[in-house]
Formats: structure tokens, sequence, C-alpha cells
């Protein structure tokens, strides 16, 4: 019986590291995320320096809001890997699709602080952050909830 037991606290305490292996790489990935946004705004070089910023001004809206979206999609996230105790196969995969849409984010900020003047250049921008929000790995959570979670959380 001590032995299942012991057994037991190890299996659990091993899927809680590997849970928390998969939340550090996303948080990598969401950091990676913001540092390419930021990338996007150039220090004007020379020639007149209120012009220069004027014609930054595009790129530092779209920043802000990606920035502020980026956050957003960290915070919950930080908050639902808080609850999961367990993973599986699933999960590694819907977390991964999360990420693809939220490292697309600096791409289309980057697009629509260029081009967004033009019709299209909105379109990606706006569909990046909605994708992000309805893929699967947030429609997991319902499915799965009583797997990965601890009883007591519930």
């Amino acid at each position: 019986m001590e032995a299942t037991t012991t057994a037991t606290r190890e299996t659990r305490a091993n899927q809680s590291k590997e849970v928390a292996r998969i939340a550090a790489f996303s948080d990598g990935v969401f950091a990676f995320a913001v540092t390419l946004l930021v990338l996007q705004l150039e220090v004007p070089k020379s020639g007149d320096l209120a012009h220069e910023l004027t014609a930054l001004w595009p790129f530092f809206i779209s920043f802000v809001i990606s920035f502020f979206v980026i956050a957003s999609y960290w915070v919950s996230h930080h908050r639902l890997f808080a609850l999961i105790e367990r993973y599986d196969g699933r999960l590694i995969w819907l977390n991964f699709l999360e990420l693809f849409f939220i490292v697309l984010l600096p791409f289309t900020a980057s697009l629509v602080g260029e081009h967004g003047d033009q019709p299209i250049a909105p379109s990606p921008s706006l569909r990046s952050p909605l994708l992000s929000s309805a893929s699967p790995a947030r429609a997991w959570v319902p499915t799965s909830w009583s797997a990965v979670v601890s009883a007591h959380r519930r």
C-alpha cells in the first residue's frame, strides 16, 4: 500500500514538473512575441525628429494595442495553467496551436503599422487574436477539466 502511495506521489510530482515546463515554454513564447513587437519601432536616425516621430505613430499605436492583446492572453494562460495539474499530448498540441496565433500578432501588428491605410491590412490583424481566442486550446477546458485540474479547485 505504501509503495503505491509513494509511486502515486512521484507520478503527481513528475506531472506537476512537466506542466510547469509547458507553462515556462509558453511564457518564453509570449515574451518573444512581445520582443518582436517592439522591434518594429525604430529610433529616428536623422532629419526632423518631430516629423520622424509622427511617421512612427501608426507603428506605436499598433504596438500598444498588440502589447495589451498579448498581455491579456498571457494573463488568461497563466490563470489556466495555475489550475492544471496533469497534462497529455492533446494539451501540449492545443497549447502550441494557441501559441502559434500569439506569435503571429507581431507580424499582423507590423502589417497594420505599415499598411493600415489599406483596406486589407487590418483583416489579418483582427483574425490573429480572434483565432487565438477561438482556438481549440480554449475549447478543451470544459471537456478536459476534470482530467487535469485538482478536485479541490473545481
